[in-house]
Order: structure tokens, then sequence, then C-alpha cells
């Protein structure tokens, strides 16, 4: 263990190489695009779903079920998820959700719900694999929400190619106690671009992203988001798995006078890095409410099959009692994210 971690750290960051994919202008928008609120009324708190989004989680949950949790063991120990894999949650269409109509997708209304719908039902399935799935939806979303219409024409396109474009976050820095509205990594105005300097850690996909969505104090304005390609010069990764992430190969960033254009820069002044958090928070609660169901289907399944002095131990009130407690704490947390 001493030699693998001593060879960990010598090894230290590796230059990503130069990426392959070649960004182009597939439609030429003269303003971004903003999907339109959801419809309903306002004036009440409706918890019931549509019958759109009943048959995507109906959908959703057979994926998690025959292909995500059978993919986990494996995926957990390579850790990383397959070519395969990628290709098959592609084929579900997700990503169309997350890009507008006027570039190639469906998203023709903000839904939280049915992106909670999904983060929840995928990590049903498995929350590693799950977060490999839902963090290039994050970053499409973010350009659908913030994007001006240069990156929306250049970078959503891609979303929805024959191999989708992955994309990924980079927000944690590796700090105890790491608050993302105080960060370390920062972006100074240099010309008619930014220069940027710092450290990510647990960054999902590392290896395999070809754009980065990162996070950066940027001088004079605080918190904001820059969009980098993969090859750019400056940019150094490390792998650096995360316990119960491992299949979304989460890995280190290192950014040394990394040199970016004016375009870079996410949205323009209208962009709020709080309620970027707060959307973010919302997908790894819904994930997490996922894998709490799965951990509950399993803990009523077993308490039903274990036999003890001639009967389930679900038939003790202490047993039954505590299982009862979980769901109603589940439900819940469920109310609060929604």
């Amino acid at each position: 263990l001493e030699k693998l971690t001593y060879s960990g750290t010598k090894n230290g960051f590796q230059a990503i190489s130069a990426a392959t994919r070649q960004f182009k202008q597939v439609v030429n928008l003269n303003a971004p695009v903003r999907p339109a609120a959801p419809a309903g009324n306002k004036d009440l708190f409706d918890l019931s779903l549509t019958s759109e989004q009943n048959m995507l989680r109906d959908t959703l949950e057979a994926f998690a079920r025959d292909v995500i949790r059978p993919a986990a063991h494996d995926a957990d120990a390579a850790g990383t998820i397959t070519d395969e894999l990628l290709a098959q949650v592609a084929e579900l269409g997700l990503m169309y959700y997350a890009i507008p109509e006027a570039l190639g997708g469906a998203g023709d209304e903000r839904s939280p719900v049915t992106q909670m719908i999904i983060a929840e039902t995928l990590a049903w399935g498995d929350l590693g694999i799950t977060a490999a799935i839902l963090t290039p939806m994050g970053v499409a979303n973010a350009l659908t929400q913030w994007g001006t219409a240069t990156q929306q024409s250049r970078y959503l396109p891609a979303f929805l190619e024959e191999k989708p474009l992955i994309a990924t976050m980079a927000i944690n820095e590796p700090s105890p106690a790491f608050n993302p509205l105080q960060l370390k990594t920062t972006a100074r105005t240099s010309g008619n671009g930014f220069i940027l300097d710092g450290e990510k850690n647990l960054v999902p996909l590392g290896d395999k992203a070809e754009l980065f969505l990162v996070a950066a104090q940027l001088d004079g304005q605080g918190p904001r988001l820059f969009l980098i390609e993969a090859g750019t010069e400056g940019v150094s990764i490390r792998k650096n798995s995360g316990m119960g992430l491992k299949a979304c190969a989460t890995a280190a960033l290192k950014f040394e006078n990394v040199q970016l254009d004016r375009n870079a820069l996410l949205g323009d002044d209208s962009f709020n890095y709080q309620t970027f958090l707060n959307m973010c928070r919302l997908g790894w609660c819904s994930a997490a409410l996922g894998t709490a169901q799965a951990a509950l289907d399993y803990t009523i399944t077993y308490a039903n099959e274990r036999i003890a002095f001639g009967e389930p131990i679900s038939h003790r009130q202490s047993v039954a009692f505590m299982v009862a407690k979980i769901g109603i704490e589940l439900d819940d947390m469920r109310m609060l994210v929604q």
C-alpha cells in the first residue's frame, strides 16, 4: 500500500491528451435559446407527475434494473464504465431533455422535477454509474440555461452527435471543509481573455471528458464558470478515485497558467452562481434518494426472507419498526427535495 501510494504521488499529474473532437457551429444562433418555465398553476404546490414523467420513470427503472445493476460491480472494480454502457445510455435519449428544440433537442421547458426523476431512478440502480451519466447532462443544462449564443451553437449540438460529447464539472477542491463560495482556483483578466490557475479534485469522468466546466474565482466578479476544452495547454490530470464513485472515474485536475479567450466565460452578467450550486445540490440529493430507496428495498426483502426462531425477522416489532422508520425518513427526504 505504501509503495502504491508513493508511486501514485511520484507520478503525479499528467498532461491531458489533445482533444480529438472538432467543435463546429452547426447552427448559428443570433441569441441564446432558453426553455420556457414549466406550465401549470404556479400558486399550487403539486407533487403529481405528468403522464410523460410517469412513463419516463418506468422506462428508467427498467434500465436501472436490467442494465445498470448488472454492470455496477465490474464498473466499480475497474474504476470506469465501458463504452458499451455509454452507448446504451445514449440510446435512452436523456440528453434531448437538456438541449433546446432549436438545436435538435426536446427541451422545450425547464423542469427540475423531470431532472429529479431521472437522477433518482438511475441512482436506484447504482450511484457511481449514475454520476457518470448525469454529469454531461449537468453541463448541457448549464449551457442551456446560461450559455451565450456562441457557446450554445458551438457545444450543445455535440451532445446529440452519434458519439455524444463527454463533458464534466470541476467544482470541488482538495481542501478541508471545502466551500464552493470560497474558491482557491483563480481566474484573472489578461488582454482579451483570462488566465486560470488552481487545482480541482473528484472530477467525474476526468480522463474521458472532452469539455470541462470549471469554477474559479474571477477577479472583481466572484465565482464564475469557465469552459475549457480537453487538450488546452496547462491542464493536467491525475487519477483520484472516490469511495462509492469509482465507476465515474473521478480525477484531480491542475491548471497552470491556462490561457483562455473571452468566450470561455460561461454566460454574461445574468449568470447566477448560487442558482447553479442549488441545482447541482438538487441533483445530488435526488441521486441520494435513489440510493436510499435501493437500500430500503433490499432491507425489506432481507427482513422478509431471513428466518430466525422459525419465522421471518420482519415479524419482530423491533425490526419492523426500524424498517418503517427508514421508509418514513425516505418519504420526508423526497418531500424536502421536491
